[in-house]
């Protein structure tokens, strides 16, 4: 294995705080584009975010919030009730008229990812409930009529912690050990909405030794990098970090033993055409980044 440190530009996500977005008119992104770490104004949660996730012109904030206030607004006051998910205008940061409230179980979004087309939002965590529709711990919502998805409802048993999404198939990972009844050890995969299987569990069934922090795929799909807290898949040793196929999940692509002795989790994970980047954090271990 080769292993090297990397430098990610990311999204930090503080309690109470939002992602920056600008207020007031926006432009397309064109080349070359610039970052700044300069502060903006954002509307504010009363809690914590967790995730966050973008589809036509709507960022999705998910975690363990009841109220979001204006920027540069005190707590408490100007609020607007938003429970545990917020949908926000990208171009000018306000909160839109979306607003399904996330409840029951432990109250919380843990994770949100995009359909490819953008037409669907898949939200996962820890809940019963999503708009007042009975689902749990995870969904999917419609993003143009805020609405969720009747036929997507595949039950896993506890929070989802991890999502990624393709044109067919929905992975998921987290705490589960089993979804709709049938047995998943901490990862699953389903049809994605627009299928024919839509929401259906599929036969992908990657076994691993302790939950799934974090999910993605090679650009192509063909296989699935799993990230998290586990030391085993598929009965090999692979310590928090996995590649495995995408048809089954019960074949190893590649396995990694270096973070055996590290005490470090691997809680995010980017792909790009290059390999892939993951975010690691550790207990009185490795705690940090590093590329593939």
């Amino acid at each position: 294995m080769r292993r090297r440190t990397a430098l990610l530009t990311g999204l930090a996500l503080a309690a109470g705080s939002l992602p920056a977005l600008a207020l007031g008119s926006v432009e397309a992104l064109q080349a070359p584009v610039t970052f700044t770490s300069a502060a903006l104004p954002t509307y504010q949660t009363n809690g914590i975010a967790w995730a966050v996730a973008s589809a036509q012109g709507k960022v999705f904030v998910g975690g363990t919030f009841s109220k979001v206030r204006p920027p540069a607004t005190a707590a408490g006051v100007n609020e607007t009730t938003r429970t545990n998910l917020v949908v926000l205008d990208a171009a000018t940061g306000s909160p839109t008229s979306c607003a399904p409230a996330v409840t029951g179980g432990s109250g919380t979004v843990r994770a949100l990812a995009a359909s490819p087309d953008g037409r669907t939002m898949y939200v996962g965590g820890s809940f019963s409930s999503i708009g007042g529709v009975g689902r749990s711990n995870i969904a999917a919502i419609d993003v143009a009529s805020c609405t969720v998805v009747s036929t997507f409802k595949p039950s896993p048993s506890a929070t989802v912690r991890a999502i990624k999404a393709t044109t067919t198939k929905v992975f998921y990972g987290g705490d589960l050990t089993s979804v709709s009844g049938t047995a998943r050890k901490y990862a699953a995969a389903s049809g994605a909405v627009g299928q024919a299987n839509e929401g259906a569990l599929l036969s992908w069934a990657a076994q691993l030794s302790l939950n799934v922090r974090s999910i993605n795929t090679k650009p192509d799909d063909s296989v699935v990098v799993i990230g998290g807290n586990f030391d085993t898949v598929n009965g090999v040793q692979s310590n928090r970090l996995v590649v495995v196929d995408s048809s089954t999940g019960t074949t190893n692509v590649k396995t990694y033993t270096g973070l055996q002795n590290e005490r470090s989790v691997v809680n995010s994970i980017a792909v790009d055409s290059t390999g892939f980047y993951t975010g690691n954090d550790g207990t009185q271990g490795f705690d940090g980044r590093e590329a593939y």
